[in-house]
């Protein structure tokens, strides 16, 4: 994952489309740092984005979708 100013981007494909990631119990440290899990949309890469990274591309109206219940 790059970040630019509002851009994270995948560090597998480079796609700039990510959605939140379900959270786990090993997930609860970098909470703490207000880093929270995305996955990509492309590749299902997990990884970890800064909050407000994550809500900058959330208003800018980048594709981050919440994961589907099942």
């Amino acid at each position: 994952m790059s970040l630019g100013s509002t851009s994270l981007s995948c560090k597998l494909c480079g796609l700039s489309e990510f959605r939140a990631s379900r959270l786990r119990r090993k997930d609860f440290l970098r909470l703490l740092f207000l880093r929270l899990p995305i996955r990509c949309h492309a590749c299902h890469e997990r990884t970890f984005a800064p909050l407000m990274a994550v809500l900058r591309l959330s208003r800018s109206g980048h594709r981050l979708a919440h994961p589907a219940r099942s």
